[in-house]
């Protein structure tokens, strides 16, 4: 079977982009099952050597016809029009190379486009669903009143989509009313490296709390902030190390609010010195990030499943997170992480302080998390369940 999966970017080096991560290990398991895999990207690495990854390249018509909307209806038109040059660049490599299924994920309705014009089977992949993830005055915006309505007509059309969690994928087909013929709920996999350093409470630094995510109000970076001044009140001897970028919190008057001048508002100088803000790193940062953590928490306001989290689970780390969407079924209270009441910002720090005061039992989590991740997250598992919505796919199709 050839595959076509629709990709951000690549190579998958950056650990904020859920979707690239995604793609990456999927398309290894594929590969070592014997399919055909061709990924179609907005940007490639310049190591790149694949001759199957292709870059979307929009026709000049496709440009001069953007910078028209883009006059007349704003610079935030751009997004929605490149589904129209995902379409071109797949069909120029159907033509000659001809592809069996598509695979993309929801993002500003492209997959109606695609649909249309590749005349190919397209599954869907919910990501991030606009409905689920725009906060606040996002969702009045134009940007996102059109957002929604292009994720709207664009799921629509398809006959096919999973998702990585029911938290997505229910309120997703009721927002819209839809009813695809093939419908399915598939973990995302995460890949296994057998040399990635494993969490060890004798070798962490204790009291300290990693945060990995971008610092907006989705990621809950102002909730982590929130949290940790609470918790200095506790003990003054907590540490924190923030890794990721800045896109600022949106204020009530719409506003957007820096990093920095969300820090400087919310700590006093002396605080502020217990807080490290490391901004971007690498992904091998990261995981040695983790290892030297005590604890690593993710507050996210909404997640399809949560990579960072699945990520900190495989290397063993005690893992805290609010139970909401996502997080709430890749981790089991308790057993694999703890959990905190959705947006109790109070709760979140009661259950850091709970694996803070009792070591042993980030330990036990740690471990079981481990076990569980390595359990339903397999990529050959989550590949074989995959081909077969594929098979199902081109059959309704």
């Amino acid at each position: 079977m050839h595959i076509g999966l629709v990709s951000p970017a690549w190579p998958a080096d950056h650990y904020a982009n859920g979707i690239v991560t995604y793609v990456h290990h999927l398309r290894g398991e594929l590969l070592k099952q014997g399919h055909r895999v061709s990924v179609f990207a907005n940007e490639i690495g310049s190591t790149n050597t694949d001759f199957e990854i292709y870059q979307i390249a929009p026709s000049i018509m496709q440009k001069i016809g953007w910078r028209f909307h883009e006059l007349l209806r704003g610079p935030t038109h751009y997004p929605f029009s490149w589904g129209n040059a995902i379409a071109s660049t797949i069909r120029r490599i159907h033509h000659t190379n001809p592809i069996d299924v598509i695979e993309m994920e929801e993002s500003f309705g492209w997959c109606a486009a695609v649909q249309r014009r590749v005349g190919v089977p397209v599954v869907v992949k919910l990501h991030g669903p606009a409905h689920l993830t725009l906060i606040g005055a996002e969702r009045s915006t134009a940007f996102g009143r059109t957002r929604l309505s292009r994720e709207r007509e664009g799921l629509k059309r398809m006959s096919a989509i999973i998702s990585p969690s029911n938290s997505a994928l229910t309120p997703t087909l009721e927002k819209y009313g839809l009813t695809p013929k093939v419908c399915r709920v598939i973990p995302n996999p995460l890949a296994i490296d057998e040399c990635v350093p494993l969490w060890d409470l004798k070798s962490c630094a204790k009291k300290t709390i990693l945060f990995v995510g971008r610092f907006d109000q989705l990621k809950g970076g102002d909730t982590i902030l929130h949290a940790f001044k609470r918790l200095l009140e506790v003990d003054k001897d907590l540490k924190l190390i923030f890794v990721g970028p800045d896109r600022g919190i949106i204020s009530d008057q719409g506003t957007c609010i820096s990093f920095a001048n969300f820090r400087d508002a919310l700590f006093t100088r002396s605080q502020i010195a217990d807080l490290d803000y490391l901004g971007q790193v690498s992904r091998d940062n990261i995981v040695e990030l983790r290892r030297r953590a005590h604890i690593t928490v993710v507050p996210s306001r909404w997640e399809s499943q949560g990579y960072t989290a699945l990520e900190a689970m495989i290397q063993g780390c005690p893992v805290v997170a609010f139970a909401t969407s996502g997080l709430n079924e890749a981790i089991e209270h308790e057993q694999t992480g703890l959990l905190a009441r959705p947006g109790d910002v109070d709760d979140l720090c009661q259950q850091i302080l709970r694996i803070m005061r009792d070591p042993a039992l980030g330990q036990t989590l740690g471990e079981r998390a481990r076990r569980s991740v390595l359990e339903k997250h397999s990529p050959a598992k989550i590949a074989e369940a995959t081909i077969d919505v594929y098979h199902d796919a081109i059959s309704a199709r």
